[in-house]
């Protein structure tokens, strides 16, 4: 789960640095992470 979310933190990065941070894909990208973080989060408290 960590790797994944490693993963999307870098692509993130790259699309909001290639397309803006308004750009739907970062968008996209941003909620996709936004999504594992709360999986991860929620893994660790239980």
């Amino acid at each position: 789960m960590k790797s994944n979310i490693d993963c999307l933190r870098a692509h993130l990065i790259e699309i909001g640095t290639l397309k803006g941070l308004s750009h739907p894909e970062t968008i996209k990208s941003s909620q996709e992470l936004d999504k594992w973080l709360y999986k991860y989060q929620k893994s660790i408290s239980n």
